[in-house]
């Protein structure tokens, strides 16, 4: 099954936070998503999961036989942000097993066993109230929601808010656990990339196009994640022979420390580092990728 994303451009407030998006998600993968604040990650979830449309483009849900299927909530699920559910809708006073049956209603493949047990793992009682949750708690509520929806397509936005590590590493194993039972597709938007290197098959990087008015969100890179931290190192010396040989590849200035000099690069297939006690050479973590790659010019 895959989901796929045609050129979708978004409008806000005479602004294109979107800009011809293309983006194909396949089931039974874990995504990683990050990007600077305002690039646009919520706003895509929210197109993808139909809870808004684009100004430009399509969305389209294929089987696996390549049969287009009606995008529905037991097929890609969002949860809400609670925060403005409260604010807005006044429904602070609403418990949580409430809210939990609200969406039982809602996502044909709604688990209430499951959303029964992670809300036991997190110590939250079904009769607590929306409006004394704190920020984790919301962000465990969320998660909650995201695992028992059982949709296909989930998307999770910054779901680790909040909370603390110990919460973080559980919320990473409830999801492994739910995934590996499943071959459901979950895409994780994080600015804490490295920390859910291990869990994502594929990384995407969302980035402005026009870096000059931030401006114009698109796909910077799309790689699966080990293929690219395997490719990808931070090269230091003597800033005229660590230029000279970056030169050769793929790369990106990462700054100058006095005589010495940092470079990024990426390799193409087929090509390798020369051992030379001249450089430095460490491997680069998905932040530094990043890094280089999107750092304004």
């Amino acid at each position: 099954m895959k989901l796929q994303a045609e050129n979708i451009t978004k409008l806000c407030n005479g602004k294109k936070v979107l800009d011809q998006l293309q983006l194909t998600l396949e089931k039974g993968k874990i995504y990683g998503l990050t990007g600077r604040i305002g690039v646009g990650k919520t706003t895509l979830f929210s197109i993808l999961s139909k809870q808004l449309l684009p100004d430009a483009g399509t969305v389209h849900l294929y089987d696996d036989n390549g049969r287009e299927l009606e995008l529905t909530l037991g097929r890609v699920f969002f949860p809400e942000d609670l925060s403005l559910t409260i604010q807005e809708k006044g429904r602070g006073a609403q418990s949580l097993s409430g809210y939990f049956q609200e969406l039982s209603h809602i996502c044909p493949g709604w688990d209430s066993s499951l959303a029964e047990t992670l809300a036991g793992r997190y110590q939250l009682s079904p009769d607590k109230k929306l409006g004394e949750l704190s920020k984790g708690m919301m962000s465990m509520t969320s998660i909650i929601a995201a695992l028992a929806s059982k949709a296909d397509f989930t998307f999770l936005d910054e779901p680790e808010a909040g909370m603390d590590t110990l919460s973080r590493e559980k919320f990473y194993q409830m999801l492994l656990d739910e995934f590996s039972g499943s071959g459901r597709a979950f895409v994780i938007a994080t600015h804490l990339i490295d920390e859910v290197s291990d869990l994502t098959e594929e990384v995407i990087f969302l980035d402005f196009y026009l870096k000059s008015t931030l401006d114009c969100g698109r796909i910077r890179l799309m790689e699966n994640t080990q293929q690219l931290l395997g490719r990808s190192f931070l090269i230091s010396g003597l800033k005229e022979k660590t230029e000279a040989l970056a030169s050769k590849y793929e790369s990106y200035d990462m700054g100058n420390f006095g005589r010495s000099k940092s470079i990024a690069v990426l390799l193409r297939p087929g090509e390798s580092l020369p051992e030379d006690p001249e450089f430095t050479i460490k491997p680069l973590t998905l932040q530094k990728i990043f890094a280089a790659l999107c750092m304004e010019e």
